[in-house]
């Protein structure tokens, strides 16, 4: 299927958002997308007090708030770059930089929810929230498309005006 280069970006990450909210039902697919985020929380848990364990949730959501503005910094220097050399980015490299980010939104979708809704509390059954935040973190991804469509696209700029000698 042929999409405009223009818009690429967001009709992809949309349609990933579609092909998410349908995985949804699956319920093996949310977990195995939150699961990294397990690595985070453990690398969090011996960085932090945890005594209170809400400080290690909320250490979490930071380091990967800050994992997903480095990651999507990165993402979008290199379309920005590959445009300005006059390379195309194709459909599948937006994919498959769309994939990547979602192994960062999706655990921090999680996190946030497991923080906001369920105010950290932990029980054996805490890892099926991740069906529960999924849908909600899908929707960041024609957002995030629509942000990759910005940085390709090639920056505009100011007319020069020059003026006559005499001032006039």
């Amino acid at each position: 299927m042929k999409i405009s280069e223009r818009r690429q970006g967001l009709i992809l990450g949309s349609m990933l958002t579609v092909c998410f909210l349908a995985l949804t039902a699956t319920f093996i697919v949310p977990i195995i997308f939150v699961l990294p985020g397990v690595i985070v929380e453990s690398i969090a848990s011996h960085v932090v007090n945890n005594d209170r364990y809400s400080n290690v949730g909320k250490r979490t959501i930071a380091i990967l708030s800050v994992m997903l503005a480095g990651t999507l910094i990165v993402v979008l220097l290199h379309i920005r770059g590959r445009r300005e050399k006059g390379m195309p980015v194709s459909q599948g490299r937006t994919i498959l930089l769309l994939l990547l980010l979602s192994f960062i939104i999706h655990p921090l979708g999680f996190y946030i929810y497991w923080g906001l809704v369920l105010q950290f509390r932990s029980d054996g059954q805490l890892i099926f929230a991740a069906i529960y935040s999924f849908p909600f973190s899908s929707l960041a991804f024609p957002v995030i498309g629509l942000l990759m469509d910005v940085a390709g696209r090639k920056p505009v700029t100011a007319p020069v005006f020059k003026e006559n000698i005499d001032g006039s």
